[in-house]
């Protein structure tokens, strides 16, 4: 297509690609949580490069509706889609993707003292500082329902000590995760909080040299199942 770059996203206030536009890049993930954030869920029109493709959530409650939009011209979305709460940008072989976020509640300067590692075997590993309030795709491989990926956090004068193994399934039709399997006994320390369907958010709450001394004690297996509302 002449009219986008590959790996990009157009989005039009007006129908017919008329109005004042924006341009997003594969990889972008933005959702709106209140009214008071921004977000441009008034588009009419879009246009999708080569070698992407666009999730659109319409509201982020259970209920919502899904969309997955293919590289091509969509001239006047809103006959299809009433709003836009949510996107992500993925390439085309990526079958799906989370958003994450990583804090920690320590030292009061509250962010960038340790670093969150998501490792996956065959995809290249993902690094969040913490404290950044934006999220980040954490993307799975093509044709698979499931992202599995072992987490290591340090601080970064220290070595990175592991958490657990985690493994987070998708159900496309409905468009949200719908459960996460720990493999590994998750750690005490830190806790997860899904903001929406396909987002999480963990949170470091104590300090520890060699954070394996605080693995959840809740259970005696070697695995179980975390049900996501």
């Amino acid at each position: 297509m002449s009219s986008v770059e590959r790996g990009k996203v157009m989005f039009y206030t007006e129908p017919n690609f008329e109005g004042i536009y924006v341009i997003y890049k594969e990889g972008f993930s933005k959702a709106k949580y209140s009214e008071e954030e921004f977000l441009d869920d008034s588009f009419s029109s879009i246009r999708i490069g080569q070698g992407i493709k666009l999730y659109i959530w319409e509201t982020l409650d259970d209920d919502s509706l899904f969309h997955i939009l293919h590289e091509g011209e969509y001239p006047n979305i809103l006959e299809n889609i009433k709003k836009i709460s949510k996107f992500q940008i993925l390439d085309s072989l990526t079958n799906f993707a989370i958003d994450v976020r990583f804090f920690d509640l320590i030292t009061n300067e509250y962010h960038n003292n340790y670093l969150m590692t998501f490792k996956l075997l065959d995809i290249e590993e993902l690094e969040i500082k913490s404290g950044d309030n934006d999220f980040k795709l954490l993307k799975s491989k093509e044709n698979s329902n499931e992202i599995a990926c072992a987490i290591y956090i340090k601080r970064f004068d220290n070595l990175y000590e592991p958490i657990s193994n985690l493994i987070f399934h998708w159900n496309k039709k409905k468009g949200k995760i719908i459960s996460i399997t720990d493999a590994t006994n998750f750690s005490e320390n830190l806790s997860i909080t899904q903001n929406d369907k396909t987002s999480f958010t963990f949170t470091l709450k104590t300090d520890g040299i060699g954070f394996s001394q605080f693995y959840l004690n809740k259970t005696k297996n070697n695995s179980k199942q975390i049900n996501i509302k």
